[in-house]
């Protein structure tokens, strides 16, 4: 019974102990509910910024960081930092504590900011009222609730211009309305809706606090939100990426940095990264100046690289990369081999015209002296029974891979599509391009030593990034701004041309691989200075020879400081070859007078420049020094009087060939010490030529060409036979030059005139018309002519109406009109510079005057020039400077203009 009893006790006592543990537990849980219940969860920005954002800047101190950006001109000059947002952003309201900035798509062409800042609630209402009061000398408020909460609508002449809002001590301030709304909903929309949700792995990384900030990015978006500034042609960027990124924002002197991380956490582009160890970037030595920017990617793995490419292609879907592997297999070309052969870096430069690019292969130890390409090369035109394309260029042969998208399939997704692939190697790197001109530009300009590698600018800025990564963009600003311009819509260009935003020098962006994220590095250096066009400097310099100058001035090259130089030529028939500052190096008496142009040749292939021209009595050769080289000058036998001359030089390897044409329209061509050739002692073609007869060299064929004045069109080869389907009568009288488009192929090769009346016409190496189209007329009486810019790599006509002279660019828009003072003997000349500025002389030979003007036919000197000679202009790309050479009877004078 005791035992019994005691059983039950114990029972009772386990049975209360579980109650009140239970118990307990309610208690507790209900105190936890009563207390989380009376709490208010505490809003901060990030409960408000939506996934959709693009970007998100945390500005620890946003008036600092703002003081700052308006140092730089360029971004001082956006449109966003009007007066009014000014106003706010400098007002006490916001003075104090972290700022947010987020970026976001709002229409098909445009986007919009949310800014967000926490408020002192105890001075709210204070600064608040201050606010809205220094507001509203220009704008008129407008009070509405939206969920409950109060938007103040500031409204410029009635239209919209700020909204802002409260949420507890948040300030949201935004130009859209929509934007703000959007914001508003987000207090009660899931967490899956916000940024910080969808972008959670960003906020683990560490950040520093003695920066300007952070930027936060998700890349996806960013890469979406590029459309908006895009015309409809330009379509998306298609770039495979994703991910999102945290970076660093530093301002130092002219540069805005970023150091930070991207995180990658799908199957896109960075995929082809991982794993791969950084690389430095060593091809600056063969990149032309002319480059506006270069993707360039480096991989210490090239074996693990293309296995990672087979997932990104599967996972992308595409399967129109099996066709280089069967094609391979087809012409026994080892794939391995071919991968083997891949060095360590590749990249793609993008040409500043925006239509062309330029790839670099870096070659591995294992390529051999005859690489997998040549062997490529040779199979393929066997197996279409074509001649193996091998031309010889400035002491390299460039070769042909006739194969449609050879390095889309082989790189993909890093390589443009091309329809066949030009290439030359140069030392343990292949140059290749969908265009041999490109080919040829890459190689002129490492010969010239205008590439990166040989500028201070280049090398200072690129000492500045990282040696290694794995992914790196850079970009020359200026260039850049010409081809992105044209794919801008017309709401940004407009943006675009009046912000200046080219003030952006250089940029670039690296990343780099780690362990699970690949470091970010970016820079944007600035302009010191914004351009300004209606401050100009002028120099100007003149000197008087005594008697009168008979030619215009000729600019030549110095082989020994690489400056201009300058050639003309007196009355009494002497030679001068001046500094470019117009001082005298020498004088040598000739004897006759000058016929055509004044060239340069490098008569003893080692680097030391002469110069050639001719006279009645025949060839002349000078050196710098003003002495004859031996043999020269030179009597060639000709029936008629020498009109033009030129320099020809097939394969840059200076055997050079003299070219000459007389009057009657017979040319003669002679070796480099001046021999007749045959089939050039004369070729006889009949009529008076508009132009010296022209060499051209396309796809590796030679081609001469000239037009008579009655329309009549040769074509010859080196031997000097008329080309099938020439002679061409294009029944009309041609007015001024003729300019010849070089295409990848020679059906998309053309060549074009204009006829005196206004029609122009384009024709091929095939004889055939391609294209007529008559140009616009002001009045019956208008007449026309072709005009090459200096370098002749481009052209506009000219047109002459009683009271106005117009410049027509190649498609026949006109690009300005200047009134005609009367004159209707008019010459042109222009220069493009590097940037695509155009500088314009206009010279009225009745009147003896000459006119300068910028690309928009505004006037670069307030007076007209009296001139004698059709002015000779320069651009001095290092100083930033247009020279004119001007002809006044016996003096010339040097005007410097400096922007």
């Amino acid at each position: 019974m005791y035992l019994s009893w005691k059983l039950e006790k114990y029972k009772q006592l386990k049975r209360a102990a579980i109650f009140i543990t239970l118990g307990l537990i309610l208690f507790v849980a209900c105190v936890i509910w009563i207390y989380q219940s009376a709490q208010v969860k505490k809003v901060t920005p990030w409960d408000l910024i939506g996934k959709d954002a693009a970007l998100v800047f945390e500005l620890p101190n946003a008036m600092l960081t703002k003081q700052k950006l308006g140092t730089l001109k360029s971004i001082n000059s956006l449109a966003i930092l009007d007066g009014n947002f000014n106003k706010i952003i400098n007002s006490k309201l916001v003075q104090n504590g972290t700022a947010f900035l987020s970026i976001h798509a709002t229409a098909r062409d445009d986007f919009g900011f949310l800014f967000f800042t926490e408020v002192n609630p105890s001075v709210k209402e204070l600064y608040l009222n201050e606010l809205i009061q220094s507001l509203q000398t220009e704008l008129t408020l407008k009070k509405r609730l939206y969920n409950g909460v109060e938007i103040h609508e500031l409204l410029l002449k009635g239209k919209p211009s700020f909204s802002f809002a409260f949420i507890d001590d948040i300030f949201i301030l935004s130009r859209s309305s929509f934007l703000l709304e959007g914001a508003l909903r987000l207090r009660s929309a899931e967490d899956q809706d916000l940024f910080k949700i969808q972008n959670a792995l960003l906020f683990k990384l560490p950040t520093l606090q003695s920066d300007e900030g952070n930027i936060y990015f998700n890349v996806s978006n960013l890469l979406e939100s590029t459309h908006l500034f895009l015309q409809p042609r330009s379509g998306k960027t298609g770039i495979p990426i994703g991910g999102s990124s945290l970076a660093d924002l530093k301002l130092i002197d002219n540069q805005v940095l970023l150091n930070g991380f991207v995180i990658n956490s799908e199957v896109n582009l960075l995929t082809l990264f991982e794993g791969q160890q950084p690389q430095p970037f060593d091809m600056e030595e063969l990149i032309s100046n002319r480059v506006a920017a270069i993707a360039h990617f480096g991989v210490s793995d090239i074996k693990k690289w293309f296995v990672d490419q087979q997932k990104l292609i599967k996972s992308d879907g595409v399967t129109s990369t099996d066709s280089l592997e069967q094609e391979l297999l087809r012409l026994s070309v080892k794939v391995d081999a071919l991968r083997k052969s891949i060095g360590n870096q590749f990249a793609n430069c993008y040409i500043s015209d925006g239509e062309s690019s330029v790839s670099i292969i870096k070659l591995s130890d294992d390529a051999g002296t005859i690489s997998v390409f040549d062997e490529l090369s040779f199979k393929l035109s066997e197996q279409k029974k074509d001649s193996l394309y091998v031309e010889d260029y400035a002491g390299y042969q460039i070769k042909l891979i006739d194969y449609r998208n050879f390095l889309h399939q082989l790189f993909y997704p890093l390589a443009p599509v091309a329809e066949q692939t030009f290439f030359v190697q140069v030392g343990q790197y292949l140059i290749l391009s969908e265009s041999v001109e490109s080919v040829k530009l890459f190689i002129d300009d490492m010969d010239a030593e205008n590439t990166w590698g040989k500028t201070v600018e280049w090398n200072r800025f690129l000492s500045t990034s990282l040696r290694e990564s794995n992914v790196n963009l850079f970009f020359d600003g200026k260039l850049a701004s010409l081809f992105l311009r044209n794919q801008f819509n017309a709401k940004w260009k407009n943006f675009f041309d009046s912000t200046q935003f080219v003030g952006i020098d250089k940029g670039s962006l690296q990343l780099s691989r780690l362990e699970t994220n690949y470091y970010l590095n970016a820079s944007l250096q600035f302009s010191e200075r914004l351009e300004n066009r209606g401050n100009s400097n002028l120099l100007t310099i003149t000197n008087n020879f005594g008697s009168t100058i008979t030619r215009r001035p000729t600019t030549v090259k110095s082989h020994v400081s690489k400056d201009i130089e300058v050639v003309i030529e007196d009355s009494l028939k002497n030679l001068y070859l001046l500094s470019k500052d117009l001082k005298v190096q020498w004088k040598e008496k000739i004897g006759d007078r000058i016929l055509g142009d004044v060239d340069q040749v490098d008569f003893f292939s080692n680097g030391k420049l002469q110069y050639f021209f001719i006279t009645e009595k025949g060839i002349h050769i000078i050196d710098r020094l003003g002495r004859y080289v031996d043999g020269f000058p030179r009597q060639v036998e000709h029936k008629n009087n020498m009109e033009y001359s030129a320099v020809v030089d097939y394969d840059r390897s200076r055997r050079y060939r003299y070219l000459m044409t007389e009057n009657k329209g017979n040319l003669l061509l002679t070796d480099k010490n001046g021999n007749l050739l045959e089939g050039w002692n004369p070729l006889v073609l009949n009529g008076k030529m508009i132009a010296g007869a022209r060499h051209y060299r396309i796809l590796g064929k030679d081609y001469f060409i000239a037009v008579n004045q009655n329309g009549i069109v040769y074509l010859m080869n080196r031997r000097g036979e008329i080309a099938k389907g020439f002679p061409l009568n294009l029944e009309i009288r041609p007015g001024g030059e003729l300019s010849v488009t070089v295409g990848n192929t020679l059906s998309s090769t053309y060549f074009t005139v204009v006829s005196k009346d206004g029609l122009k016409v384009q024709f091929g190496l095939d004889g055939q018309i391609r294209r007529k189209e008559v140009l616009l007329k002001k009045a019956s009486s208008s007449q026309f002519s072709l005009v090459k810019s200096v370098g002749e790599d481009s052209f506009v006509f000219l047109r002459i109406d009683p009271s106005k002279i117009g410049i027509l660019q190649s498609d026949g828009k006109t690009l300005f009109e200047v009134e005609n003072s009367g004159s209707s003997n008019w010459q042109l000349t222009y220069l493009d510079n590097r940037l695509k500025e155009r500088f314009y002389c206009l010279y009225d030979q009745q009147q003896n005057f000459s006119y300068y003007y910028d690309s928009k036919g505004r006037l670069l000197l307030r007076q007209p020039l009296e001139s004698t000679q059709l002015p000779t202009l320069y651009y001095d790309e290092k100083l930033k400077s247009l020279s004119i050479y001007n002809v006044l009877d016996s003096s010339v004078s040097l005007v410097s203009i400096k922007k």
